[in-house]
């Protein structure tokens, strides 16, 4: 579904598409390293309260991101 979303979006709206796109790839290295750093703290406090459970994270799409906004 999302990737139907996306492409409908870059069609439709190549300008928004397009900005969103360059945005998200300028700013791919800090989003990444922000998600990582809440996963790795998160599975320490479940530790700590001996609670066992997987933690996980994935970006947004961009047509996601676009209807947010």
């Amino acid at each position: 579904k999302w990737e139907l979303e996306d492409l409908c979006l870059r069609y439709l709206e190549p300008e928004i598409y397009e900005e969103l796109a360059n945005k998200l790839a300028e700013r791919r290295h800090d989003r990444e390293a922000y998600l990582d750093k809440v996963v790795a703290d998160l599975r320490q406090a479940l530790v700590q309260e001996e609670i066992e459970a997987e933690v996980s994270g994935r970006p947004k799409h961009l047509y996601s991101i676009y209807k947010k906004m």
